[in-house]
């Protein structure tokens, strides 16, 4: 009696679903984490931009007197949302046979690739493309690497990133989240004020490899960020992500040849308050 091996079962299309549900939860990061996810049902979305425009108020108003009149101003913005989509091919020996690592590396790399592209086009949004007009910007003091160890003071330029936010002209917003990129985390975890400091508070950072936070904000490392850029904002309020699917996938049989395993996602990412965010460049030497 033939028996069907184990890869078969895990191309059950619900398997495969289930699999790249799991894999996706683990993998967003700048979504899970700075984004606030709206459904969409359109593939053009406009949205309110609030101006930086000062609303003024007076403290001294005159008995009997009639009050100033201001109110704020908001920017039309129109974006449309993408389709961010890849396909893979498992041949029929693979999925009759127990070769579970080609299935299962097959539907993680493509459901990995998926979410890559969507926190790229989250973190693009986010910086503007590292074109700075509307956010915040200001370049390091000097380059995190550098190569004399006392010029490297990234826990100065992420505060003043963060004082930045928080003294904008709206005078709302509160930094909370600091991103930064593998090669930036690695010496800003190393820095030798930052070691010190830590290891005063009794926190083994050296043993450990944890930060947890720094200055007050929660550390997102992330391989999407540009090199010789970091950014600090506050999240779920600087940025929508607009979600016409969240991460979807299906199987195609093609008997004796083998298996299509396609992975999609729709959705576009939206800075709502630009004010929330400061982009810090000339990170790395």
């Amino acid at each position: 009696m033939a028996q069907t091996g184990v890869g078969e079962i895990a191309l059950r299309p619900e398997n495969v679903q289930e699999l790249v549900k799991n894999i996706s939860m683990r993998a967003f990061e700048m979504k899970k984490n700075i984004a606030t996810v709206v459904k969409s049902n359109a593939w053009t979305e406009g949205f309110y931009r609030e101006s930086a425009t000062t609303v003024d108020a007076i403290d001294d108003i005159p008995r009997g007197a009639e009050f100033p009149q201001d109110t704020p101003k908001w920017d039309k913005i129109t974006t449309r949302l993408q389709k961010f989509g890849i396909e893979g091919f498992i041949t029929w020996e693979d999925a009759m046979t127990d070769k579970v690592d080609v299935i299962a590396r097959t539907i993680a790399r493509l459901t990995m690739r998926i979410t890559e592209r969507v926190d790229l086009n989250i973190w693009n949004a986010l910086t503007e493309n590292q074109s700075a007009s509307a956010i915040n910007t200001f370049a390091a003091s000097a380059t995190w690497n550098n190569v004399t160890r006392t010029n490297r003071k990234p826990h100065e330029d992420i505060a003043l990133a963060a004082r930045t936010i928080s003294d904008s002209t709206l005078q709302s917003y509160r930094a909370d989240t600091i991103i930064l990129s593998p090669f930036d985390w690695a010496y800003v975890i190393t820095n030798d004020d930052i070691l010190a400091a830590y290891t005063r508070s009794k926190e083994n950072v050296m043993k450990s490899g944890i930060m947890g936070d720094i200055m007050g904000l929660d550390v997102l490392v992330s391989p999407v960020v540009t090199a010789d850029y970091a950014a600090v904002c506050q999240k779920k309020v600087c940025l929508t992500y607009r979600e016409a699917e969240s991460l979807r996938s299906v199987t195609i049989k093609d008997e004796g040849k083998g298996h299509t395993i396609r992975v999609w996602e729709t959705g576009v990412a939206q800075v709502t308050d630009p004010k929330a965010i400061c982009l810090i460049t000339n990170t790395q030497a």
